[in-house]
This record gives C-alpha cells, sequence and structure tokens, in this order.
C-alpha cells in the first residue's frame, strides 16, 4: 500500500480514470555471452542477465487476498544461463535451465506466471501458466448465477468468491440484481524462449471493484503462451505471447514471450502484459516492454484525500464530511519523535485544533509498518499512551472517535483505545478492548456497553473500531457496521484524551497497532461510517473526476524526515531542515545514496535517461559583494565536498554575480572539474520568489538540460541550459549531491531548497 503527499494532504486517484497495473518489462541479455533476462512480473521488471553463468531472475507479482489467502499473481520467468538455475520471480514464474544440466520449469497455471528460458542444443521451451479470473462480492442479498467457475462461501465469512482458471468452455457471470463486485484478471504468462532463452513474462494483473446490473458477463481466461522451438540451423525459438483475460471490458494482456538465441534475426522478447526477458546472442537482446504504468495524480481538488487501497484499486475521495468538526487526525506516520495533529486549519479543517500529540514516557514503538503507510505499536506496558492534548472533547458534545487497529489482545484486562481520565471516573472517556471476550466496550459514568463481536488478537488482521454519540444514544461500529448501541447520560469532564493507553492510571495500554486515529465533535451518520472503512481511511467518494497523472518518483524527499542523507559539514543537519534558509557561513553540504534507495533500480551505471526537480524559493534580491555559485544539485559516482570536483557527474549549477545576474548551468562532467569548461549557462533574471527547476538527462539525445520554470506543473519555462554528453562515459552514477550555501560574501542573498524528486528511466513526466 502507498499513500503519497501533496502540500501535507493526502492524495489518491480514481480508478476509472486510471490504466491498472498490468506488468513491468523483461530484462536484457548479455552481449556476446550465454546469458539471458528475465521476463517481467506484474511488481518487479525482470532481471537483467550479467554474465554468460548469471542470468536474469524472474520479476517478481504483485499479493492480492481476494480468495482470503494473500498469494502472490503474475510472477516473470527467469532468464537461462550456463551457471546455476535461476528462480522465476514469486506468482507462479517458472525456474531457468543451465547448458546440459536441469530443465526449465513452466509457468504455473492459475497465477498467470511466465515460462523459464531454457539452455542446450535442440531443447524445447517451456510454456506459460494459463490465467484467472475471481470476483468476489457479499453473499446476501445479492443473486446471480454463473457458468464454468468454482463457487466458495466458506473461507472469508458473508462473501461469495468465484474463480474461473479454465481457458475453453462457456464462462459467464450473471447477476439477478444490482451490486458491486471485486475482481482479479490476470492474463496468461508467455512461454520462455530456447537455446539461450529469456524467459516469458507474466500475464497482465488488473484489480479493482467494478458495479454489475442484471445482465450476462462474459469471462475470458487466457492460456499460457508454448515455448520457443527447439533449435534449428543454430537459431533458438522464441517463447509465444500468452492469451488475454478478462472480465466484461476490463482486460488483462497477456505476457510477452521470452528472446532466443539468434545472430541474424530478431531476439528480443515480445512486449505484452508483461515483457518478455531478452535473450543472449553476439549482440545481446532487449527484453519486451510490459503495459503498464505507475502513475499519480497531479491536479487533484485542494485538501482532498486519495489512497491507494491495493494495486490497481483507487479512489478519489472528498474529505468535506471528515473536515467538518474533525477535532484531532492523527496518521501516525512518524518514524521518530512526536505525533503531528493533522487537523488543522492549515490543512482546510474547520473545527480542528493545533494542539500535537505527546509519546509517552515509555514510548509506544514507532515506523512499525500500518495499515497505511507507517503506525505506532503499543506492547502493554506501561506510559506507552500518546497524550493527544487537551480541550478535544467536554460536555455533553456529540462525538466521533475512530482508529485502526491491529490486536494482539489474547488475555484479561482492559485495553484503551481513546480515555480521558477524570478524577473519580465520573466524566472520563473509555473506549476499550476487554480482554475477557476481547469485544469492543465504551464506559460512562452512567456504565459500560460492549459491542457484539469478539476481536482475534492472532490473526494479525486490521479493524475499524469506531465509537459515536448522538444526543443519549451510544454506537460501536466495527469494520463499517453497528456492533453495539446503548442510551446513556453522561457529561465529560476529563482532561487529557490518551490514544493507546490511560492518563490517569498504568496498567491499561493496549497490546498491538493503532494506526489513522481520528476524532469529531459531532456524530458520523451510519453511511459516513461505512464509506470511512471502505476507502480506508475516512473520505467520502465523490463522482469521478478527469485528473491529469503523472509518473511516480523513485525517490522524494522534502526535509520533513530523516531520507538517508550523509551531512558533509558540522554547519546544519540535512534530516531536520523543511524549506533551510541560509545565512552567512551556513550551508548544506550533503550527499544521498540513491542506490540504497532503489531510486537506480537495478545497478548503478546510470545509463538510462533520468529526471531531477526540486523547489528553489530566493527570498530576498539584495546584491553580492562577490562572484560566485549558490544552489547545485545533480547525481554523481561519488560523495563530494559539495562541488562536483574530478568525477562524473550530471545535474545544475546557479550562480549570481554582483549584478544580480543568474546564470542557469547544465552540468555533464565526464571525470572532471564541473567549471572547466564542460557545462553550459544561460543568464536569467532573478529577483524574489519560487522557482521549480528540472534536470533531465536524455540519452537519444545525447544531453543534459537544465530548466528553470515558474510553475509547479513545469509547464512554463523561463531559461533553459543545454550541454551535449555525445562521447562521455558516465560510470557509478549514484549519489544525489547537494550545496546551498551563502559565504565568501554572498550572505546578503537567502535561499531555500525543498521537495526533492528522482524519476529514473524517463525524460517526460505528465
Amino acid at each position: 500500500m502507498t499513500i503519497e503527499y501533496k502540500d501535507s494532504k493526502r492524495i489518491v486517484a480514481l480508478e476509472a480514470d486510471l490504466t491498472a497495473v498490468q506488468g513491468k518489462s523483461g530484462g536484457t541479455g548479455v552481449s556476446s555471452a550465454s546469458g539471458a533476462g528475465g521476463g517481467g512480473g506484474a511488481g518487479v521488471a525482470g532481471g537483467n542477465a550479467s554474465s554468460a553463468s548469471a542470468g536474469g531472475a524472474g520479476g517478481n507479482g504483485l499479493q492480492n487476498d481476494i480468495t482470503g489467502t494473500n498469494l502472490y499473481y503474475a510472477g516473470g520467468g527467469a532468464g537461462s544461463c550456463d551457471g546455476a538455475i535461476i528462480s522465476g520471480g514469486l506468482g507462479g514464474g517458472g525456474s531457468s535451465s543451465i547448458n546440459n544440466g536441469g530443465s526449465a520449469t513452466a509457468g504455473t497455471n492459475g497465477l498467470g506466471g511466465g515460462g523459464g528460458g531454457s539452455r542446450g542444443d535442440n531443447v524445447l521451451g517451456v510454456s506459460g501458466g494459463s490465467g484467472i479470473v475471481i470476483l468476489r462480492f457479499t453473499t446476501s442479498g445479492n443473486g446471480y448465477s454463473q457458468a464454468g467457475g468454482t463457487v466458495d462461501t466458506s473461507t472469508v465469512s458473508g462473501q461469495t468468491i468465484i474463480s474461473w482458471t479454465a481457458t475453453s468452455g462457456t464462462r459467464t457471470f450473471t447477476p439477478t440484481s444490482s451490486f458491486s463486485v471485486e475482481y482479479l484478471v490476470v492474463a496468461g504468462g508467455g512461454g520462455g524462449g530456447s537455446r539461450i532463452g529469456g524467459g516469458g513474462g507474466a500475464g497482465g494483473y488488473r484489480t479493482g471493484t467494478k458495479s454489475v446490473s442484471a445482465q450476462a458477463y462474459t469471462i475470458v481466461v487466457g492460456a499460457g503462451g508454448a515455448g520457443g522451438a527447439s533449435q534449428s540451423s543454430g537459431v533458438g525459438g522464441q517463447g509465444t505471447n500468452g492469451s488475454d483475460s478478462s472480465f466484461d471490458t476490463i482486460t488483462s494482456t497477456g505476457g510477452g514471450g521470452g528472446g532466443r538465441y539468434s545472430t541474424s534475426v530478431a531476439n528480443d522478447g515480445s512486449t505484452g502484459g508483461s515483457g518478455g526477458g531478452g535473450g543472449g546472442n553476439a549482440s545481446g537482446s532487449a527484453g519486451g516492454s510490459g503495459t503498464s504504468t505507475n502513475i499519480k495524480p497531479t491536479d487533484v481538488q485542494d485538501n482532498s484525500i486519495l489512497v491507494e487501497k491495493d494495486t490497481g484499486n483507487r479512489y478519489w475521495f472528498d474529505d468535506e464530511f471528515s473536515k467538518s468538526n474533525c477535532k484531532a487526525y492523527f496518521t501516525l506516520d512518524e518514524t521518530s519523535g512526536n505525533p503531528a495533529n493533522h487537523a488543522t486549519s492549515a490543512n482546510g479543517f474547520s473545527d480542528g485544533n493545533g494542539i500535537n500529540g505527546t509519546n509517552g514516557s515509555t514510548g509506544a514503538t514507532q515506523n512499525v509498518t500500518g495499515k497505511f503507510d507507517k503506525c505506532f505499536d503499543f506492547s502493554g506496558g506501561n506510559n506507552e499512551q500518546v497524550d493527544m492534548g487537551n480541550t478535544i472533547l467536554s460536555g455533553t458534545t456529540d462525538f466521533t472517535m475512530a482508529c485502526w487497529i491491529n490486536s494482539e489482545v489474547t488475555t484479561s484486562g482492559t485495553y484503551m483505545l481513546f480515555n480521558s481520565y477524570a478524577s473519580g471516573y465520573t466524566g472520563g472517556v473509555q473506549f476499550y478492548i476487554n480482554g475477557a471476550d476481547t469485544k469492543l466496550y465504551y464506559w460512562s459514568s452512567s456504565g459500560d456497553f460492549a459491542g457484539s463481536t469478539a476481536i482475534s488478537g492472532t490473526d494479525g488482521a486490521w479493524d475499524f473500531a469506531v465509537v459515536t454519540r448522538s444526543g443519549t444514544t451510544m454506537t460501536i461500529y466495527l469494520n463499517g457496521s453497528v456492533d453495539g448501541t446503548s442510551t446513556v447520560s453522561h457529561s465529560i469532564a476529563g482532561t487529557n484524551m490518551t490514544l493507546g493507553g490511560s492518563s490517569g492510571a498504568s496498567g491499561y495500554v493496549f497490546n498491538g497497532k493503532i494506526d489513522e486515529a481520528s476524532i469529531w465533535t459531532r456524530a458520523l451518520s451510519a453511511s459516513e461510517i461505512s464509506e470511512l472503512y471502505n476507502s480506508g481511511t475516512g473520505k467520502t467518494l465523490l463522482e469521478a473526476k478527469t485528473a491529469t497523472w503523472t509518473m511516480e518518483p523513485t525517490f522524494r524527499d522534502d526535509f520533513s524526515t530523516d531520507k538517508g542523507w550523509t551531512n558533509l559539514t558540522s554547519n546544519t543537519s540535512v534530516t531536520t531542515q523543511l524549506n533551510y534558509t541560509e545565512t552567512n557561513s551556513t550551508y548544506i553540504r550533503a550527499t544521498k545514496d540513491l542506490q540504497d534507495s532503489n531510486a537506480l533500480g537495478s545497478g548503478n551505471n546510470m545509463s538510462d535517461n533520468f529526471v531531477i526537480r526540486f523547489e528553489l524559493n530566493k527570498t530576498n534580491d539584495a546584491t553580492n559583494t562577490a562572484n560566485g555559485t549558490q544552489p547545485l544539485i545533480g547525481i554523481s559516482s561519488a560523495t563530494t565536498d559539495g562541488w562536483f570536483n574530478n568525477q562524473d557527474s550530471i545535474g545544475m549549477i546557479l550562480s549570481q554575480d554582483t549584478n544580480q545576474t543568474h546564470s542557469i548551468r547544465a552540468v555533464g562532467a565526464d571525470n572532471q572539474y564541473t567549471h572547466q569548461g564542460d557545462s553550459a549557462d544561460a543568464a536569467y533574471t532573478w529577483t524574489t520568489g519560487i522557482r521549480y527547476c528540472e534536470v533531465i538527462k536524455n540519452t537519444t539525445a545525447d544531453t543534459v538540460t537544465a530548466t528553470l520554470y515558474s510553475d509547479s506543473n513545469y509547464s512554463n519555462s523561463l531559461v533553459t541550459a543545454t550541454v551535449s554528453t555525445s562521447g562521455k562515459t558516465f560510470s557509478g552514477l549514484r549519489y544525489l549531491s547537494m550545496r546551498n550555501f551563502a559565504d565568501n560574501g554572498r550572505s546578503s542573498t537567502v535561499w531555500e531548497m525543498n521537495n526533492i524528486q528522482v524519476y529514473n528511466g524517463v525524460t517526460t513526466i505528465n
């Protein structure tokens, strides 16, 4: 699960506006060697072969729990080689064979895995696995008929699951009324190539929800592609693409066939849902392209929240109802320190306060994988509660408390979710799990009442716990549905509201994880709570909107949290700076190893295209007393003292002279000092304000281009500098380096750097 941030507001997308995930590209075979690339999987590209003895691994597929069991689907087949057998990707990808040893394995049927590549003379390639179509929906009230599928109503309570795996015959789904279904559509995997064969690409992978009505929907299950023919006259056989799978108009594309050995004919892996791996030969061969795009929205409505429920299942949400009367919203994503209350006027909340939380004296464990992003983990020990501040609730005001919980409660005791302590317990708040029966309880001075459903402390599942007060009616909700009601007469006189424990007594700490905690000063309706649960974070579903989509960066940093920068000076701490302001003789000099963050993908020679974007703010226009260079950013081959000195480097430098004239410098330095002519300048007059900077390495054009834009959409270009990289060899490019300084007579100009993004493998973003 991924959550992206824009202007401190969570954003995501509506599935109807988005091409759902299908798969990744295949890997490349080795030139003049017997090593072939792996087929792409739905989630990970196929690996490149690195030598005759090291073929490329099949790319992993994606997990999905639509059947009640979290399984991988659509893994790529491995590429063959002369060395050890290579494993296929998770999700049914077949393993490869080696020269004169072993046999490649086919992709797994029903998972859409690609077949492994075959090695050896006169050896047939192996087939890809067939695909699958799965539908899941609420059983009660939703009638249907079906043909050709297998019906399961036992593995997930209250749900009907139908799986189609046969690649022939009549396959239909016919509802008797209108309702919503979840779907998973996986196509057949591509067959593996032969001789020095690349792995077959996995079948395309699509998942999401769809509204159906009383009509027949056709189901198609794609067969796996055939393996490549045996060697003939020194030429291997290319694997055949898998066949498409579909549910009505939702179609997943068959995986690309694996490439083959040849010195005279086409031998690349084929394009498909996931691309096939390239074969090995005298000149090497490329993997086929996958049909997927990893994209996020860029022009969302202000203050909207968008969350990716699962891969390919994206929704666009309007948060007006949740902003209304929301006093506290703790995402609990902080990796260290105290949690922030995001229900503030700065984030568009009308009723929120600026009181932030305080982790307890012992402190809950942070930086734990949560329902969404990170969460806090409470062990049941003393003083682990989070103090959410005073004045959140008081008197007889209606309210709602909500949070996602992953309970580990298995023994008797009181395990607090929300608590407000009052002397004598006459005006306190207690929303908790009772360990005796593991049900949700709400206690007030007029007594307590329980929900009806026990919550397992051993299944590792996330549950959505809510309690509301409307007048004298208290209601407990569990996972979007009413779980218990009671009538109470209760005035809240407590002070500090705490999460995960009690401010008034020790020994009441929750045992388990808590995520996305929120409090409203009104009772949310049953439909709003259902929307909170079904959306995953709490925003109402809005009508479909048209959005502009952009590729997701492979690395991003707004300096709000530690991203692993190495500080090259003792003057500042980079990891604590957001919109860092320069002063006299004070500067940032730091590097980030992008290989460690996987921003460069496999390998680190950075031979592909890439884009760097960042924001630069000039807050005054004072005259410098000396010429010189101020902000610098780029990707280099080594850590640096702040300059790109005598190393491979690509980036942008901004200088300002004594006349307040700026030069934008594009850098493309091949093992040399950048100020010795291996760059290009373009003049620009800049007084104050934010400019948006972009550096593009374009291997096709053999250029590095640095551009300043006036807008955050990077559409209105102000000035561009371009330097040729023709004939240059860049190796080991992996360190994102930045320098922002105001020393040596340049202290009167103030600069701010923010929101660095790196995109790998592209030259355009929109």
